[in-house]
């Protein structure tokens, strides 16, 4: 599945970060992604997966 990342800019590390994410998203199946950062403090990445067919609750 083909995703965009949008990291702003003034996020540390943010080219790092993205591609961390990439490899991520081989191993989930996410329906979102968050990435928040307040200033120096260390970002915050929110997953919210998708929920399919063949899940229990």
């Amino acid at each position: 599945m083909e995703y965009q990342i949008r990291i702003p800019d003034r996020i540390p590390m943010r080219e790092q970060l993205e591609e961390v994410l990439y490899g991520l998203l081989t191993f989930i199946d996410a329906g979102s992604i968050y990435v928040s950062c307040k200033t120096k403090h260390p970002a915050i990445v929110t997953t919210i997966l998708k929920r399919t067919a063949s899940s229990t609750v």
